[in-house]
């Protein structure tokens, strides 16, 4: 009953003092205490545990966590009893203006409360929030029992949330309502509270908002408790957990979602909390409240420290000298996370607390070696510590501390660690692999998968292993082999837990970069969706975020893009390759090899949607409406985010599972034409210069060389591309080539394009291959075959006459804008041309490339001619002769 009531009764109102007659045990400390409910939980089940920086602190986001054990303070928190004064919290908010682009995650919470949160220029974020009395610009509040509403402009409070009926909902201090001129949205809430708690357990409950789950637009909040309330490294004791149903109906469609959690109070004491609330958009509200058991199976909620229940829980103002220290309150790169750039600095933002930092006393340790940072800045209350690290160190663990004082003396240290990527490593590491042939969940790597609800429940009655031809169904490539049947009920118990063992990465508390491999069948009928994997919800009560659907696979708008290759009724290999850290954030999706799409739309960096907590459900729809019966013969999970070259070469399904090695293929751009139209093989898929309805689409011809009546390659009969010939300057192949500047300069300096071609045998005599310093192709072409050659200008014709027209060839321009004297290497055929030395330099217009190139792009419209084309790569770096 208590997890339905809570899932259910979003607004629910109790008769206090109807539920709580009859009970007599008191809050707080001290004599004449006025009677107060039980705040002990015996009978509801619990859903929260401690969490620490080493096992799962940065595993929460809003969103989900695990129903586990309860959650217990960290003794050292506790202070005596007597050092809590002024009942009360100090509640602080933070807005930005409206229109702001704002990340809706914890981090940004964060660092727009510390001041440190920028725009994409690095300048600030302006704070339109009005500030409170307080030094600190907090204000002093009661409870915590707030609420807006953009519908109500008058109050701006939707009152509709109170856990309290007698303590009505307020405004968010610091905001202005809209009648006035404000708004409602685009803030972080910190609230400060110390807690008299007897030992014992108890219920707690905090209400935030949530919206329809393809909007990523929950509020999310955590709850910290430690020795100073605005640590950091505090111990997380809970976050949001999204118990409602995914897709609210009705006419408010924002509405309140309880998060429930239990509290282990090791000790009698005064505990410092610190809650922090973020809100992006839409209707909100926060209230921190007590659940009491009322006895016949009821619970009351209650607002702390509510006058009309008991003495005051909670205070402002905390006389133990450890909870007034100065504090690290943020640091970079983020304690765990992995896959950091060996070049990333580290930071850290120090607090004031009743005392300064002496920044003549801090130092700094890497892995026990004391280095010296770079710069130590005081602004205001804070100072900013940066060293930037050694990018060309070999050791992977970097173990950071930071010790400093404040000027009364007081010694401080806080340590956290991380993990780089060593140049020359691999780019992706498999953590968890499951194959299936033991007949059970076992893994090849990493954890076993887990039934989501249990060994004896629902999924592990149902789920069979058996061989393909045991279940009557294809095998994989003619090869019998070992799977997992997946029940395909529309039930939300359904689903298998994987621990997947990935470190935060990307700079966010979440994984951020990951792929996911999956060898699969999906049964030819039921309904038209079907879920591979739940990321947002711990307890799988929201829907899905990865679906099989209409012979493609992702969610939402745009996410369904691809090549329909990922058919029912047959083996598949799918691979989603997630980067939340990336400009813009992406997955890219293969079916067997095959490019489906760079999904761009609703990605963000710890997107709710997207970014793994410790652990998913696979196949797991909380909704209960896109599930059907699917195989598995082997699914793998892997650390970073595979590239395409990598992903093409994992092919098709193997009987034998999903490699665990994969060569790291350093290609940026493949282009192959075999499905007719300008999609990549590997990268950005080419785009016609002058748009969809230009001439370069309508001239330009896809079909076998057999259609097109040119000789075969080798032989053998090819798909290939038409390119018109005609002399206009709208003609031309956007290439976006997704190379970084490289070799020293602004751009990329050293690369190589390689073609599979052949040229016409009538036409102009000079033909341009690509278009490189003018991206409106106004100007010379920048590289053309000629007169059985290809180059450009004085000396740049060089060569053997092995590229001639009316024949297929393969040729190779190796740039290097960086060496001395630069140059670019010429091949034909693996036969060498030249090295082209003549009009080189590093960042040269005609040669160093700038994000996009125009493939056979002419601007003065004089050298164009009918070319086919089979195969257009560009790879980052200058290949060897050899090569």
């Amino acid at each position: 009953m208590f997890c339905a009531s809570i899932a259910a009764e979003a607004h629910a109102r109790l008769p206090v003092p109807v539920q709580i007659a009859g009970l007599a045990f008191l809050l707080g400390f001290g004599v004449n205490r006025k009677p107060a409910l039980n705040p002990m939980k015996i009978t509801s089940p619990p859903f929260c545990r401690m969490l620490s920086w080493s096992s799962a602190f940065l595993a929460l986001a809003m969103g989900s966590m695990p129903d586990v054990s309860a959650a217990t303070l960290p003794a050292s928190a506790a202070g005596p009893t007597s050092a809590a004064s002024n009942p009360g919290f100090r509640v602080r908010t933070v807005q930005a203006p409206l229109g702001t682009p704002l990340r809706n995650n914890f981090l940004r919470a964060v660092q727009q409360l510390n001041g440190t949160l920028t725009d994409q220029s690095g300048a600030p974020i302006q704070n339109n929030a009005i500030p409170g009395t307080n030094a600190d610009g907090s204000h002093d509040l009661d409870a915590i029992n707030f609420g807006t509403d953009d519908q109500n402009p008058t109050t701006g409070v939707t009152g509709d949330f109170p856990e309290s009926p007698g303590l009505p909902d307020t405004l968010f201090p610091g905001l202005v309502p809209v009648v006035d001129g404000g708004h409602t949205t685009l803030f972080a809430t910190e609230a400060i509270a110390h807690l008299k708690l007897a030992a014992g357990t108890y219920t707690m409950g905090v209400t935030a908002g949530f919206a329809r789950t393809d909007e990523v637009d929950d509020d999310g909040f955590r709850l910290f408790c430690g020795t100073n309330p605005r640590d950091f490294f505090a111990t997380p004791i809970a976050e949001y957990q999204r118990n409602s149903p995914p897709f609210p109906s009705g006419p408010q469609l924002r509405k309140g979602n309880r998060t429930i959690f239990e509290v282990t109070v090791p000790q009698d004491g005064t505990y410092p909390f610190r809650l922090v609330h973020w809100q992006q958009g839409g209707s909100t509200m926060l209230e921190w409240f007590f659940v009491y058991d009322a006895g016949l199976e009821t619970e009351v909620r209650v607002v702390i420290n509510d006058p009309a229940v008991g003495d005051p829980v909670a205070f402002r103002d905390n006389s133990g000298a450890a909870a007034n220290t100065p504090a690290v309150v943020e640091v970079s790169p983020l304690p765990e996370s992995s896959g950091v750039p060996s070049s990333a600095p580290v930071t850290a933002v120090l607090l004031d607390g009743a005392q300064e930092v002496d920044q003549a006393s801090i130092k700094l340790f890497l892995n026990n070696t004391q280095v010296t940072p770079q710069s130590i800045v005081r602004d205001g209350r804070q100072t900013r510590v940066t060293y930037n690290p050694n990018a060309t160190r070999v050791n992977p663990a970097n173990n950071i501390r930071l010790d400093y004082k404040d000027k009364a003396g007081t010694s401080l240290s806080s340590s956290w660690n991380f993990t780089i990527t060593v140049s020359g490593a691999a780019s992706t590491i498999v953590r968890g692999q499951w194959d299936f042939d033991g007949g059970n969940l076992a893994a090849t790597v990493g954890s076993p998968l887990a039934y989501f609800d249990g060994p004896s429940g629902s999924t592990a009655t149902k789920t069979e292993f058996n061989t393909t031809t045991g279940f009557g169904i294809a095998d994989i490539n003619g090869v019998p082999a070992r799977v997992m049947k997946v029940p395909g009920d529309l039930d939300r118990n359904i689903g298998y837990v994987m621990t997947h063992g990935i470190s935060p990465n990307g700079g966010g508390t979440l994984v951020n970069q990951y792929t996911l491999i999956m060898d699969v069948y999906v049964a030819s009928t039921g309904p038209g969706a079907a879920s591979l994997i739940q990321i947002n919800s711990a307890n799988n009560a929201d829907d899905g975020d990865l679906f099989w659907q209409g012979n493609n696979f992702g969610q939402g708008g745009g996410g369904y893009n691809g090549t329909g290759a990922f058919t029912a009724g047959e083996w598949h290999r799918v691979a989603a390759a997630y980067d939340m850290a990336a400009n813009p954030p992406v997955v890219t999706k293969y079916v067997d090899g095959i490019k489906q799409d760079d999904w761009t739309a609703n990605q963000g960096l710890d997107n709710p949607r997207r970014a793994l907590r410790t652990s998913a459900i696979l196949f797991g729809d909380g909704d209960q409406d896109e599930r059907r019966v699917m195989f598995v013969n082997s699914v793998q999970i892997r650390e970073g985010k595979m590239s395409d070259g990598e992903m093409v070469l994992l092919g098709g399904p193997d009987a034998a599972g999903i490699p665990a090695s994969v060569d790291n293929v350093s290609v940026a751009g493949h282009w192959d034409f075999d499905a007719g139209n300008l999609a990549a093989t590997i990268g950005k898929p080419l785009a016609y210069f002058d748009g969809n309805n230009g001439i370069t689409k309508a001239e330009t011809q896809f079909g076998t060389t057999t259609d097109l009546g040119i000789s075969p390659i080798n032989g053998e009969e090819a798909r290939v591309m038409r390119v018109p010939g005609q002399l206009e300057r709208e003609i031309g192949y956007v290439m976006t080539h997704r190379i970084s500047p490289n070799g020293g300069g602004t751009l990329v300096n050293q690369y190589t394009l390689i073609m599979d071609i052949y040229v016409d045998t009538t036409g102009p005599g000079a033909a341009s291959l690509i278009q490189i310093n003018s991206p409106e192709n106004t100007d010379d072409g920048d590289l053309f075959w000629q007169g059985s050659n290809f180059g450009q200008g004085g000396g740049g014709y060089n060569g053997t006459g092995a590229f001639t027209a009316g024949a297929w060839h393969r040729i190779a321009a190796a740039y290097d804008m960086a060496a001395n004297p630069p140059v670019v290497t010429k091949y034909v055929d693996g036969i060498k041309q030249d090295d082209w030395t003549a009009n080189q330099s590093l960042d040269n217009p005609r040669r160093a490339l700038r994000p996009t190139a125009i493939l056979f792009g002419d601007g003065d419209k004089d050298e164009r001619r009918v070319m086919f084309v089979n195969s257009i790569q560009i790879r980052p770096g200058k290949l060897s002769d050899a090569q």
